[in-house]
């Protein structure tokens, strides 16, 4: 159950409720599930670092520190962690390719592994 909710979760091509919203939240379910989407709709239409900034500020100023107050300086940041993942774990995260995209960060191989997996994630 918990794998098909990340699975949706992580599909943004869907806006379907899942059935984990719907049997855990009977009456408030769809409203729940729609604030995944209006979230997923603000990071599509302003990107990952203006998301974070404006849903998230605590979490910015803990992990980047108080300086930062631009959404490309916690985009430059984000990228840099990713490619510090990649370099030590020989792939991307699994993150939605809008994410990614938003990044700079997608590429028909990374859309490839997040899709199948990795095969070999201990090079």
């Amino acid at each position: 159950m918990i794998t098909n909710l990340v699975g949706q979760m992580l599909d943004w091509s869907s806006d379907s409720c899942p059935n984990y919203y719907k049997n855990s939240y009977p009456d408030t379910g769809r409203a729940k599930w729609q604030k995944v989407i209006d979230s997923r709709n603000f990071i599509k239409r302003e990107g990952v670092g203006e998301f974070l900034l404006q849903y998230y500020p605590d979490a910015v100023k803990r992990v980047f520190g108080y300086s930062v107050k631009k959404a490309s300086t916690v985009e430059s940041k984000i990228r840099s962690i990713l490619n510090n993942w990649a370099n030590e774990y020989g792939s991307m995260p699994k993150l939605p390719n809008i994410v990614l995209n938003k990044l700079g960060l997608v590429t028909t191989q990374t859309q490839i592994t997040n899709f199948l997996g990795n095969p070999n994630p201990n090079p």
